[in-house]
């Protein structure tokens, strides 16, 4: 699944605007022979580490003053695109926050002022900056109750991404979103939630009218230089998840 997500998702591919600044290359082969304690196979060098078939790892990158000075692919090419999981994250609130500097989002003002859709639910009352400080105090925060819960927001919002069903009908990931209920009030506790990222993506498509992985591609992509595609994996209802269902290569990332 990991190197192979755009197999299992609508996923909008955002090709380079400019050519590549290559990373040059001046490696340290003393990086790989530093030794750590790992958690169940001992102490390990970082060599041994990426080579052992039980560490999984697909690849490893060290970028240091702007030159690689480590690269290892064990189990993936360069060139082959792999999920970045949640360090996604920051690029929904890179829009948010590219928007907030060009006076078009107060991060003062509750979210519901520029999404309409949540006009009338809890969600509607909670401050940008507290969406973007995942401390909105809605009941989607993600742990291990939440995803060992089969009716939570967390699961919920998962299941309709992957376009599988809750209790018998695949729900839109706007709907699960909506039903989130308040468990504290705004601004008073750090709450991880992938959910949390997606309002964000709403927000930037609400305020520039268009879909994400066009303001994404505008913004961001089309001015770093890349050297391959970026991959933005969509719900079946055509939201990218930017919490953490996106691709690219190490290098790229």
């Amino acid at each position: 699944f990991a190197a192979h997500t755009d197999e299992f998702f609508t996923t909008a591919r955002v090709e380079p605007q400019q050519p590549a600044r290559h990373l040059t290359k001046n490696l340290n082969q003393k990086i790989g022979q530093i030794k750590a304690d790992t958690l169940h196979m001992g102490n390990l060098s970082l060599d041994e580490y990426l080579q052992a078939p039980e560490s999984y790892s697909q690849s490893f990158v060290v970028v240091h003053r702007g030159e690689v000075v480590y690269e290892q692919y064990p189990r993936m090419q360069s060139g082959d695109s792999h999920v970045w999981m949640s360090a996604a994250k920051i690029t929904a609130s890179l829009l948010v926050d590219l928007l907030i500097e060009e006076g078009r989002i107060n991060e003062d003002q509750p979210i519901g002022d520029y999404l309409p859709a949540f006009r009338g639910t809890p969600t509607a009352d909670v401050p940008i900056k507290d969406v973007l400080a995942m401390s909105t105090g809605l009941n989607t925060e993600e742990n291990d109750a939440s995803r060992s819960n089969p009716d939570s927001i967390v699961i919920r919002m998962f299941l309709a991404e992957f376009g599988m069903p809750y209790q018998g009908r695949v729900e839109s990931l706007i709907d699960v979103l909506r039903s989130a209920k308040l468990s504290s009030q705004p601004g008073e506790s750090f709450q991880y939630s992938s959910a949390t990222t997606q309002l964000l993506v709403l927000l930037a498509e609400a305020v520039e009218a268009k879909p994400w992985q066009d303001i994404f591609a505008e913004r961001v992509w089309a001015k770093l230089g890349v050297e391959q595609a970026i991959q933005l994996h969509q719900s079946p209802d055509g939201i990218v998840a930017a919490h953490g269902l996106i691709s690219s290569t190490l290098r790229d990332l």
